[in-house]
């Protein structure tokens, strides 16, 4: 479990000079990936430790739900999955108020969130590459639409392992020096830098940010 102060017990924030060359790379990076920069956006800050790894897992199958709702799932049988599988209380308020029918407009953007999924499957190794330049794959439907019981829950949860917090650290870090880059390119009123749609950035960004603080996940800021 995480310690007082978001730390996970045997976690040390990664230090100054580690930072500034995890911002030299995803700066790298970006222009890589034919983003402009902003070379005076303030280092990615690290309060060291990382989301237990059962959290990680009932934020992933949390997703899981109202992605299916968005793709035509009835809302009360992913309620009734939630419950089967134990993760109820992982939903967001506004997610429970989808799979309640409570929610008076449904969130838009519910399929967006599968790059947020793809990002949190990343981290917890279920897939090999984050890669800024391509949208989440088909393994995603591979590993995700084949939960069907507790069982299958039982077995994701064991083949799970989060990567290295730094590694961790430097995605996020570059898909806040991506998300710059979209805010840079719509002020000059530029064509969209990149090789996919905003909304994979600033999903994948949300859901890394939620993975490295203590923010619930409709509280989680991505400003820059």
């Amino acid at each position: 479990m995480r310690a007082p102060g978001g730390r996970a017990p045997g976690d040390s924030p990664v230090d100054g000079e580690a930072l500034r060359m995890i911002r030299q790379r995803s700066l790298f990076m970006a222009r890589r990936l034919g983003y402009p920069v902003d070379v005076s956006l303030p280092l990615i800050t690290d309060r060291g430790g990382l989301r237990d790894k059962d959290e990680v897992v009932d934020r992933m199958l949390a997703l899981d739900a109202v992605i299916a709702c968005a793709s035509g799932m009835p809302p009360e049988t992913a309620l009734d999955w939630v419950s089967e599988i134990g993760v109820t209380g992982a939903l967001s308020p506004s997610e429970a108020r989808v799979l309640e029918g409570r929610a008076e407009d449904v969130p838009a953007g519910l399929l967006d969130r599968m790059e947020a999924l793809w990002a949190l499957g990343w981290a917890a190794s279920l897939f090999r590459a984050l890669d800024y330049s391509r949208i989440c794959g088909p393994e995603l439907a591979m590993i995700f639409g084949e939960l069907d019981d507790a069982r299958d829950v039982r077995a994701l949860r064991k083949r799970s392992r989060l990567r290295r917090h730094e590694e961790i650290l430097a995605a996020c870090d570059l898909a806040r020096c991506l998300h710059r880059g979209l805010e840079i390119a719509a002020r000059k009123r530029m064509s969209l830098p990149g090789k996919v749609q905003p909304n994979v950035i600033l999903e994948r960004r949300k859901a890394l940010e939620w993975l490295l603080g203590e923010e619930e996940w409709d509280e989680v800021f991505v400003g820059v």
